[in-house]
Order: structure tokens, then C-alpha cells, then sequence
């Protein structure tokens, strides 16, 4: 099957299976495809970044929310329109207002794990991870 996709990222959900997470670049819900499918690709312009969309973080698990308005963006992976939409940079800025978006509020009420990732180079890493999702933080590492 030949199809223009966008390559959003892979998914750690599960650390023992990464998958690859795609969306068809004409709109639609994004798709999950396993490491061991035929994976064959050729970017017809490399030098363009597309918004990636959000995961809402108000479902459990989070649902990834591809983005309508498939932006290009200098920068990031997300443009502005879904960043507001997911909320969570707000956390960043939790200390200088009392007020934040529910659902993160929920997300970051839940347990969360300091870890320290060392990688081949020597260099290391300090990082937190949410309770409900920290095996799948510390594959994404690649430590």
C-alpha cells in the first residue's frame, strides 16, 4: 500500500514493542504499525516539519490527536493551536499561576519517578516520569 503519511514518532507504550506512529498527511486519526511490518519511505521534502499533534492527556491511556490543520512549523513538533490544545506547557509555568488546565492538573497529581539515564557517550540524563507511564519514559531514552 502506497500512502502520503506523517511520521509523528514512535510509540514506547509498550517497551517490549515499539511501534511506529503515523498519519495519513490528508487528515484522519493517527496509526500505530509494528516494527516488523514492511516499513518503506522516501521523504518528498526533507526539509519540512509538520505539526505533530497532541496526546490528550484527560484519557487513560493518553490518545494521541493528530492535527487538523496540518502546519508546517519552523520548529518543535507542535504548533501553537495544539500546544494551547494539550495544555501541558502550562506545567512548566504551574509555579507562577494557580491556575491550570484540568486534565494536566490530573496528570500531575499522579506519583511521578526521578530517574537518571546514563548513555554510551558517558552522558547522563536527569528526568522525570509519570507513575502510569514511566517504563515507556525510560525506553524512549534509548539509555
Amino acid at each position: 500500500m502506497i500512502a502520503d503519511m506523517l511520521f509523528l514518532g514512535i510509540d514506547w507504550a509498550d517497551p517490549d514493542q515499539p511501534q511506529v506512529r503515523m498519519a495519513p498527511a490528508d487528515g484522519g486519526a493517527s496509526i500505530l504499525s509494528r516494527w516488523d511490518e514492511a516499513l518503506q519511505y522516501r521523504s518528498a521534502a526533507p526539509t519540512s516539519r509538520y505539526c505533530c499533534g497532541y496526546f490528550d492527556l484527560s484519557t487513560q491511556p493518553p490518545a494521541h490527536v493528530t492535527c487538523q490543520r496540518r502546519r508546517l512549523i519552523p520548529r518543535g513538533s507542535q504548533c501553537t493551536a495544539c500546544r494551547v490544545a494539550e495544555g501541558f506547557s502550562s506545567a512548566h509555568r504551574a509555579h507562577l499561576a494557580a491556575a491550570l488546565p484540568p486534565h494536566v492538573r490530573v496528570y500531575l497529581d499522579q506519583p511521578h519517578w526521578l530517574y537518571l539515564a546514563i548513555f554510551a557517550d558517558g552522558s547522563c540524563k536527569v528526568g522525570t516520569a509519570a507513575e502510569s507511564r514511566y517504563k515507556s519514559r525510560l525506553a524512549e531514552q534509548g539509555a
